[in-house]
């Protein structure tokens, strides 16, 4: 009797659904070098801007090399669920700041969510974001924390008036999650529920990649790639296939005005 119950009892597991059987979503974001080239362009028209090159002055022997763009430091990636209501604001965020810029570049919260700042450096700091009027320049040594809150959504620059070139980027979005992305840029999404979901993509706080798509399945695995390219350029088969129309089109005007 007891291995009959036993037998049930697992039988109603496997068919109630196995969670290590949930949909699962493995993503790459990959940094183009069209991408990295427009931020070169872009650095060079605003000088005053510290440039993210490995060489940042040109030498006359060797190229200024493009900005470097590190997903997991310099990019933040939101995940947004169609009818799912926002996550609210997160808990006390802890974020460390370094002698060029936060220790990531970009960060994404919840609006209504405090940030603590926290020096790691030798240095002194005062931190500051134009136009805040809680986040004015003030002394922070090493070690001292910092909170401030962000309560309305928007984006936030984050500057030092000791360091010119310190630059960082609050963004404060509602959201479904925040993605963690490594460093080559790979995400893995787990226990997926059915729906249409957009992914975005934030650096220096523009938003400049949107990428949908749906799960169907409650089982099974999807894979996806996302190529950052230049905001406004499209690439592949979607640039292709608007040629075509306006060749189309262009033809047709032509036979008109013959007639």
């Amino acid at each position: 009797m007891l291995r009959f119950v036993a037998f049930v009892a697992v039988l109603a597991f496997c068919l109630s659904g196995n969670p290590t059987l949930a949909a699962k979503v493995q993503g790459k974001i990959v940094v183009t070098k069209e991408l990295r080239e427009s931020l070169s362009e872009l650095d060079g028209k605003n000088r005053k801007a510290a440039s993210t090159g490995y060489w940042n002055e040109p030498n006359g022997v060797i190229q200024v090399d493009p900005p470097f763009v590190n997903p997991s430091r310099d990019l933040g990636v939101v995940l947004i669920k169609d009818g799912a209501a926002d996550r609210g604001p997160d808990d006390v965020l802890t974020v460390k700041v370094l002698a060029g810029s936060l220790e990531k570049n970009l960060v994404i919260i919840e609006p209504g969510t405090r940030i603590k700042f926290v020096s790691i450096d030798p240095y002194d700091h005062e931190l500051y974001s134009p136009g805040m009027k809680n986040f004015l320049p003030e002394k922070q040594s090493r070690n001292a924390f910092r909170p401030i809150d962000f309560p309305k959504e928007g984006v936030f620059e984050v500057r030092c008036k000791l360091f010119s070139h310190f630059k960082a980027w609050i963004v404060v979005t509602k959201s479904t999650d925040v993605l963690k992305v490594d460093a080559k840029g790979a995400f893995t999404l787990e226990d997926m529920e059915l729906g249409k979901y957009t992914i975005k993509v934030s650096h220096r706080g523009a938003w400049i990649h949107e990428q949908s798509f749906e799960i169907e399945k409650e089982r099974g695995e999807i894979k996806m790639e996302i190529k950052l390219t230049p905001k406004g350029k499209a690439t592949g088969k979607k640039s292709s296939d608007t040629g075509k129309k306006k060749k189309k089109k262009n033809g047709k005007q032509k036979s008109r005005k013959d007639k």
